[in-house]
């Protein structure tokens, strides 16, 4: 993993994760260590001329974009090496197309 931080620093910027994306955190053991830091959403109300027409049941989670990536790489398996620095050229040795 490369990244020119160590951390990430506080942003004004927020994260909603979505349910697909919370069963492959479920099945990779990331799913617990975020619960603490989230809100969790269980609905979405749908308004129509200032009134909740209907509420839509979901399962999704909210927190800030700093919280869920350093939590993340809390998290990240002793067999991933870490590199703090920036990719200044990136070769690719054959032709993508």
């Amino acid at each position: 993993m490369l990244d020119e931080r160590a951390a990430c620093p506080l942003v004004f910027k927020g994260e909603k994760v979505l349910r697909l994306e919370l069963d492959l955190l479920r099945e990779w053991g990331l799913y617990e260590p975020l619960l603490p830091r989230s809100g969790r959403i269980g609905e979405l109300p749908n308004a129509c001329d200032g009134r909740i027409v209907r509420r839509t049941p979901v399962e999704q989670i909210g927190l800030s974009y700093a919280e869920l990536v350093n939590t993340l790489r809390m998290k990240t398996p002793w067999r991933v090496r870490s590199v703090v620095a920036s990719l200044r050229q990136l070769t690719v040795p054959f032709s993508m197309r």
